[in-house]
């Protein structure tokens, strides 16, 4: 081996590299945003109140919105299931008070439940910050 090859070893190589092969990713898009619906039309009429019936069977709103809700939504049905049973017709009736009833008592029951769950967390809490 002559000094000259020696030396060119350690030199760059004339020829170029080829490229590293690589793939772009590109970004997550954002989460899609939903307008709420306008409530003009029948169909979004329909949706938005889906959305307040998820809502208030959900249990994730105050108790005043519950109470108002059921006051809303139990006392009219109420009246007219006692007014349609004073005329004969209880059994058509009892389904304008169920619908309503169900949803007002599952508000109620996750309410309920969410509460304990998070009384237990803060006990746990508590226990293990005194520990």
């Amino acid at each position: 081996m002559s000094e000259s090859d020696e030396f060119r070893k350690y030199l760059v190589a004339d020829e170029p590299l080829p490229p590293k092969l690589f793939t772009e990713e590109p970004m997550p898009l954002p989460p899609p945003v939903e307008k709420a619906p306008s409530g003009l039309a029948p169909m979004s009429r329909i949706e938005l109140e889906g959305r307040a019936y998820r809502g208030i069977a959900g249990g994730n709103i105050p108790w005043w919105v519950l109470i108002s809700g059921a006051a809303v939504l139990l006392l009219p049905s109420l009246a007219l299931m006692l007014m349609m049973a004073y005329a004969g017709w209880l059994l058509f009736s009892l389904p304008l008070l169920a619908v309503p009833g169900t949803i007002i008592w599952r508000g109620v029951s996750a309410k309920l439940v969410a509460q304990k769950a998070r009384a237990a967390r803060q006990a746990r809490r508590r226990r293990d910050m005194r520990d």
